[in-house]
């Protein structure tokens, strides 16, 4: 078992006689804190073999341009609990430019439809023209699970886990119905029937793309086809790798890990497996996403609800965009509050 912190620098610190102890708060803090279930907590120091304890720190800079306010909310996904991780403990803080620390209080947990989890902050007074810095720290024990092996049958869609299903839509986020992202699936098919053949031949593409885009992109085309055609960021790349794993038949859904910042990956679904994540980016094409100890800070964060992809720019700004239709808002008694921006 290791002790990571992220995103700070990684320092590793093997811990010895914690067994006892971090079983019992897995059993026990986690489900009051994530609002999630997890079917086989672990229970027994032998357990605890390959399990990393990872401090993920989220660090929001909120401007006021104006006046003082008191008792703004705003929404944040937080890392979740499932069956690869464990919540242990969150904690939240704010600053300002002065040193007197800003008064701030979980005042809501809930989920949305992909079960991930929303928190509400309150800023109890929010000091006039002033930067004011939300630290949000979660404690996490993640262990990743052995990697695929074999062949995976490509389903027809009816045949996929309903929850499964949506993932293989064309979105206005996600266009898997172009005409090129067709024709790329086409030739990754033509090559291999086995859907994680397929994600490996995704990878092995995006590869090929250069992380900044090159040559005149044309904004009028889908994401998926600005970056199959110019590369892109890590986020866009997932919304590409996504449409040609969709194009050719395998259900992919956007998720994002923190690095310091957001990062877009994306999960592609292995009928008998389950959920194999991928970091997409152009450059880099990491299948599976199965990290070293020294690396597992990447804990999952969240994953886009299909609902979220009415919007085609939602992936850009995912950490902040939370609503599912609208543009993101600072509330105060549910009314929007002007001058406030991240």
């Amino acid at each position: 078992m290791k002790l990571i912190t992220h995103p700070t620098p990684r320092r590793n610190i093997r811990i010895r006689r914690l067994g006892a102890a971090i079983a019992l708060a897995c059993s026990a803090a986690a489900a009051p804190i994530s609002h999630a279930q997890v079917e086989e907590p672990i229970q027994r120091e032998a357990d605890l073999d390959g399990v990393a304890i990872v401090l993920v720190k989220d660090f929001m800079a909120i401007r006021n341009s104006g006046e003082g306010l008191e008792n703004v909310e705003f929404q944040r996904y937080v890392p979740i609990t499932d069956e690869e991780q464990i919540v242990l403990g969150r904690w939240v803080s704010a600053s300002t430019d002065e040193p007197a620390g800003v008064p701030v209080i979980i005042a809501k947990i809930e989920e949305d439809p992909q079960r991930n989890l929303i928190h509400t902050f309150r800023l109890l007074t929010v000091p006039a023209h002033q930067h004011v810095t939300v630290t949000v720290t979660s404690l996490v024990a993640r262990r990743e699970r052995p990697a695929p092996q074999g062949e995976f049958a490509i389903l027809k869609p009816d045949e996929y886990p309903k929850p499964v299903r949506p993932y293989l839509s064309s979105t206005k986020m996600v266009n898997c119905t172009h005409p090129e992202i067709a024709a790329e699936a086409q030739k990754i098919l033509a090559t291999t029937t086995d859907a994680l053949g397929v994600a490996k031949a995704v990878a092995d593409l995006m590869r090929t793309k250069s992380y900044i885009m090159q040559g005149q992109p044309d904004m009028s085309q889908p994401t998926s086809v600005m970056v199959l055609r110019h590369g892109g960021s890590c986020c866009g790349s997932a919304v590409c790798a996504s449409a040609i794993l969709r194009a050719c038949g395998v259900p992919t859904q956007v998720t994002y890990s923190p690095a310091g910042y957001v990062h877009g990956v994306i999960r592609f679904y292995l009928n008998g497996y389950g959920w194999v994540r991928m970091d997409a980016t152009s450059g880099v094409g990491t299948l599976p996403m199965i990290q070293d100890a020294d690396d597992r800070g990447m804990v999952r964060l969240f994953d886009m609800p299909i609902e979220m992809e009415e919007l085609s720019y939602a992936y850009a700004w995912p950490y902040q965009h939370n609503t599912m239709h609208d543009e993101y808002r600072f509330l105060h008694d549910g009314d929007p509050v002007t001058g406030l921006a991240f």
